[in-house]
């Protein structure tokens, strides 16, 4: 039985600090637990390395790792084919010309916009730049033509070949 010691004081022989106590009458080393002997691999045995690899594997699962693979190759071409298309052409089509700097006087025609005439006096350059220019020069106010009327005489921008 072990004796009751006042509190606050410590065992004369604690097993902590000076590892496993030994029984009563034995005069050899302590004795430890067995351990097992450490490997330099990182403890990986031939027979743990060959459970793991010869798992099977389910045949769920397989699809799953397949789909997902075509679904990631599948983002990976469509990003590369979208760069290349970039590079290919630029955004927008064919640029368009600025409106032309040379004037002439064309007529407005029946049912024409100011879009129209832009698109008939300059056909290469850039409609809403040709359009903005119909309006300078002939100080129009609105910006979708209204005061447009058929037969009316227009200053337009025109390519310089043509004036």
């Amino acid at each position: 039985m072990a004796r009751p010691q006042p509190a606050g004081t410590r065992p004369a022989r604690p097993e902590d600090a000076r590892g496993p106590v030994r029984p009563a009458g034995r005069r050899g080393p302590a004795v430890l637990p067995p351990t097992r002997p450490r490997v330099a691999g990182g403890g990986a045995t031939p027979a743990r390395t060959a459970r793991a690899v010869d798992a099977p594997v389910a045949p769920a699962v397989l699809r799953r790792r397949r789909i997902v693979a075509v679904a990631v190759l599948g983002v990976v071409l469509g990003v590369l084919l979208g760069v290349l298309a970039g590079f290919a052409m630029p955004l927008g089509g064919a640029a368009a010309a600025p409106a032309p700097a040379g004037t002439t006087v064309t007529v407005v025609g029946a049912g024409e916009s100011l879009s129209d005439v832009a698109g008939r006096v300059a056909p290469g350059s850039d409609a809403d730049a040709v359009a903005g220019r119909i309006r300078e020069l002939n100080e129009l106010g609105g910006p979708d033509g209204s005061a447009l009327t058929p037969g009316r005489p227009l200053v337009v921008p025109v390519p310089a070949a043509a004036g």
